[in-house]
């Protein structure tokens, strides 16, 4: 699992958008536009939930045909935006959203499904 935290800036996107790309271009190369773009969305959705001064948290888990990306931010609202889940609903095998006390959690698969047998 690789992980990095950024302040919810909106010029730190790009920052995670090339983070992203670069473990999925030594990962696995044909999903690297794939990534960088869902990791785009999720966090311009992350940063605009929060105050400048919130931290976001990116965390990607690779696996053999794929990975996961997840956004994790203190969020109180779980609003997103309508053109960032067009992008994850296409790009993505699954993806979700969930919110607790700690706030809030959106995550997307990319590739297939990781072999558990």
């Amino acid at each position: 699992m690789y992980e990095a935290t950024i302040p919810a800036r909106p010029e730190m996107v790009e920052t995670v958008q090339n983070w992203a790309r670069n473990l999925a271009l030594a990962a696995h190369l044909n999903l690297a536009d794939a990534v960088q773009q869902v990791a785009a969305a999720l966090t311009e959705d992350a940063v605009r939930r929060n105050q400048p001064t919130a931290t976001v948290t990116v965390q990607m888990t690779l696996w053999e045909t794929g990975l996961r990306l997840e956004v994790r931010d203190p969020g109180e609202n779980d609003q997103v935006e309508s053109e960032g889940v067009a992008v994850v609903s296409r790009l993505a095998r699954a993806f979700g959203t969930s919110k607790n006390r700690s706030g809030h959690l959106a995550w997307a698969e990319i590739g297939t499904e990781p072999d558990t047998h």
